[in-house]
């Protein structure tokens, strides 16, 4: 298998990482990307522009936290990336102090789905917070071309980050997806929590906001713990959160 995993070179590789994102992202079509990077119009025109949108604010949200770690994997036949991952390791708990709000800016003021999104993430920073509130490392973004996908990239980039967790002797933490469990359990990964259920209000929704809204509880993630080492033993290993063992 003629891959190598190294991590991002953000001004070189940003542009062909995230056009490799948008390919696995688009292809089935997630409604949560839908929200993050919105097409406006129809043909390769609009989806071009849309394309240098989301790489541009993606890379506002990350360029700056002293914690992400891009990591890409490159197929060495064809010199292109294939997959690539966003790792949190944080040396430190990285809620000592609440974290700066969500907002999804590029959304006009007022919009639906600013406010949809909006209201997801700060759902989302209220449980990690609850529960992420030690020094971890976290996977927060995976994702694979989807001509590459079950060749092993994921497996790797998963890796890679366990490998990091485990010389700081960070536990880490993922939310997965349906189809990334079996690969997160291979690394170590145990389900310790269903996602809890996410509510959205909207007095007057667009049919838009009610497709998007069905598509994102169809798939909600499960959150995934794996300790320090990867060693996971019913009954023994003891649950930050909880202080104890789970029988």
């Amino acid at each position: 298998m003629p891959f190598v995993v190294e991590e991002v070179n953000i001004e070189k590789d940003w542009d062909e990482l995230f056009k490799c994102q948008w390919a696995a992202w688009t292809n089935p079509p997630q409604p949560f990307w839908e929200l993050m990077c919105p097409v406006s119009g129809e043909g390769p025109a609009a989806e071009a522009e849309a394309i240098k949108a989301g790489a541009d604010h993606l890379l506002q949200l990350s360029k700056y936290d002293p914690n992400d770690r891009w990591v890409k994997v490159t197929d060495i036949d064809t010199g292109k990336i294939i997959a690539g991952a966003l790792w949190k390791i944080c040396s430190t708990n990285p809620f000592r102090a609440p974290p700066e709000k969500f907002d999804a800016f590029w959304w006009p003021e007022g919009s639906e789905f600013r406010e949809l999104l909006n209201a997801m993430f700060g759902q989302m920073q209220d449980y990690r917070q609850k529960m992420m509130n030690v020094a971890h490392a976290y996977l927060a973004i995976l994702f694979t071309h989807p001509d590459h996908r079950n060749r092993g990239a994921g497996s790797l980039l998963t890796e890679w980050g366990t490998r990091k967790a485990d010389e700081s002797g960070l536990e880490a933490y993922v939310e997965s997806s349906v189809m990334g469990k079996p690969v997160y359990e291979k690394c170590g990964f145990v389900v310790v929590m269903g996602h809890p259920g996410m509510k959205f209000e909207n007095p007057n929704p667009s049919d838009k906001w009610k497709r998007l809204v069905k598509g994102l509880k169809a798939q909600p993630p499960t959150l995934m713990w794996r300790p320090s080492g990867g060693k996971y033993e019913a009954g023994k290993t003891v649950i930050p959160w909880e202080g104890k063992p789970r029988e």
